[in-house]
């Protein structure tokens, strides 16, 4: 998704997060890359704080198996050793108490990706992870 900073930073902020978290991202159509046009730190804060507001088992549903979220875990620990600054941690998070069982990943956000970071390069992460690339001025 591209971001330019004139954008409704509610709408922006609730539409990007509708399409990355829904399904816990695990679906073709969810927009897991944004890449800012100019100044758009305004609308970063309000998805930090969109984001943050996520709950599990309401808002964002389980990740498939064990091994994607090993997998997923892995990729946001590859990003962060490339540079990339974590703004919300889905990671470790406490599951509801009703679905204990699940495999859950919370909402995620990181900031300063590396555009030639792989595993944002060849795939869709399918998970609920908004990865902000960069922003062109």
């Amino acid at each position: 998704m591209i971001v330019v900073p004139d954008a409704d930073k509610d709408s922006t902020a609730k539409g990007l997060l509708a399409s990355s978290m829904g399904s816990a991202g695990q679906r073709c159509m969810a927009a897991s890359v944004a890449v800012g046009v100019s100044d758009i730190d305004h609308i970063i804060e309000q998805l930090i704080e969109e984001a943050k507001n996520f709950k599990l088992g309401v808002d964002m549903g389980t990740i498939i198996s064990k091994d994607a979220l090993n997998r997923i875990n892995g990729y946001i620990d590859e990003a962060e050793k490339m540079g990339a600054k974590v703004l919300v941690d889905g990671r470790n998070m406490n599951p509801p108490d009703d679905y204990k069982d699940g495999y859950w990943l919370g909402a995620t956000i990181l900031d300063n990706v590396d555009p030639e970071w792989p595993s944002c390069k060849r795939r869709n992460l399918w998970a609920g992870t908004i990865n902000h690339t960069c922003r062109y001025n």
